[in-house]
């Protein structure tokens, strides 16, 4: 993977961690909060993550964790290291899965089942299973990106063996393995960072959302315009495998509130979230899919 410039980064915590706590000061992984306080700009910041062999990340919400993210800098996929939408798309989505909670038919609370697709290292997904904040966190990837991913998802164990975090291979262009993941299901939300970035795959890309989804998936991805041409064809073609599409930056996004989280999100974080923290810095866009078009009338 060639080095790369970064953008900005999420907000440091401002308190010191708990005796506890799971974290990885002591370790070679480069911290978020280590690379921003020791670059000129957050773009110098992202650069040394990007570079380095491993990263730290604290995890969403208040369990005062980390997840230790390996990278591969020698992986010619680009799932070798962890792009800047990870960061923003781990914090954006935690606050937001407790809409998808559900209550069964014995008053259990039913968490949301996340599929993640073009996982690259897995900081996204791996950083909500951890949380807790999911049923369950599928993360998947092309085979050549597959055995560091493994190994990321080893090494972050849950500590709830419950809602389990898994990788599974999938290549967007093979029918199988789309319909195997697809058969895993059913998906609540399905999240993607900078999957948009080879026109050739669109389609590919279309096809998969559409068939791993269901009446009232939430398909989240979270990009930045790598390949204007691919960006473009993607945003033409998504109506005709989804009845909603928006797209949204960041910076002109609204801060969520204690009123519009239920459960256990019942919390003010204005001005707290990654999602915020880069706007003025990043361009970076939400892109939302959801109601997903009846089989009769999708090209397949």
């Amino acid at each position: 993977m060639p080095k790369r410039s970064r953008g900005a980064a999420p907000r440091a915590a401002d308190s010191e961690p708990s005796p506890k706590a799971r974290r990885s000061e002591g370790t070679s992984a480069m911290r978020l909060e280590t690379a921003l306080s020791k670059a000129d700009d957050a773009s110098e910041a992202f650069f040394e993550l990007a570079n380095a062999a491993s990263i730290a990340v604290a995890v969403p919400g208040e369990l005062d964790i980390d997840v230790t993210i390996l990278q591969d800098p020698a992986n010619t996929t680009t799932g070798g290291c962890v792009w800047e939408t990870a960061y923003v798309l781990a914090e954006w989505a935690y606050w937001r899965l407790p809409a998808f909670e559900a209550v069964d038919l014995r008053g259990r609370l039913r968490r949301p089942r996340c599929l993640e697709l073009g996982a690259g290292c897995g900081l996204t997904g791996i950083a909500l299973a951890q949380s807790g904040a999911a049923a369950e966190v599928l993360l998947t990837e092309v085979a050549g990106a597959m055995d560091n991913l493994r190994r990321n998802v080893e090494a972050n164990p849950v500590a709830d063996d419950r809602y389990p975090c898994r990788a599974a291979a999938l290549d967007w262009t093979d029918d199988a393995e789309v319909a195997a993941v697809a058969a895993r299901g059913p998906w609540d939300v399905i999240l993607g960072t900078d999957v948009i970035f080879r026109l050739d795959l669109v389609e590919p890309l279309l096809r998969t959302l559409w068939r791993c989804a269901h009446d009232e998936t939430a398909v989240y991805l979270c990009l930045q315009i790598r390949c204007p041409d691919s960006h473009a064809s993607f945003l033409e073609k998504a109506p005709r495998f989804f009845r909603k599409v928006e797209l949204t930056a960041f910076a002109d996004m609204k801060p969520v509130a204690a009123a519009d989280m239920p459960s256990i999100c019942a919390v003010d974080i204005r001005g707290t979230s990654a999602a915020e923290s880069v706007a003025g810095e990043l361009d970076v866009f939400l892109l939302q899919l959801e109601e997903p078009i009846t089989e009769e009338t999708v090209p397949i």
